[in-house]
């Protein structure tokens, strides 16, 4: 591929991750509700789960990350919500599949990890879809850099 431009790719709110994490978290609070437990207990269980709940639909709607820059010489670049950016590392853990990336990283200033999971509805279907042969492409000149470098 070896794009002559950065690829800028906008992040948004991902509804069907959301939808599914709700899903999860109100079948494990259906799960609770069924117990036939003391309801101090009962409470005790609940509450954990709609803190997590609670935590992911914040998330929701403050996301972390805002936008991605896959940039022609193999590097991602991350936009946080403060409009900073930071250089991460893929990871050869990164997932791609046609429906869902899982973007596993490093961002080497902080010292940190970076996991992403990115269904279609993140990046718009063509957006998902550059972003997919990006990074088929940067694994592949990586391959064929640390091949190189072997012989």
């Amino acid at each position: 591929m070896g794009p002559s431009e950065p690829l800028m790719l906008p992040l948004r709110p991902s509804v069907s991750l959301t939808a599914f994490l709700l899903l999860g978290h109100l079948g494990a609070l259906a799960v609770v509700g069924t117990l036939s437990v003391v309801h101090p207990l009962l409470a005790g269980l609940a509450l954990p789960i709609l803190a997590s709940l609670g935590w992911q639909l914040w998330r929701f709607r403050h996301p972390a990350w805002v936008a991605l820059q896959a940039g022609a010489d193999g590097v991602l670049c991350c936009q946080k919500a403060d409009d900073s950016w930071v250089e991460a590392v893929v990871s050869s853990q990164t997932v791609v599949l046609s429906w869902l990336i899982v973007l596993q990283g490093k961002l080497p200033e902080a010292q940190q990890s970076l996991a992403l999971t990115l269904p279609v509805d993140a990046l718009g279907a063509e957006g998902h879809r550059l972003f997919r042969r990006w990074l088929r492409w940067r694994s592949q000149a990586v391959a064929e850099k640390k091949s190189a470098i072997s012989l």
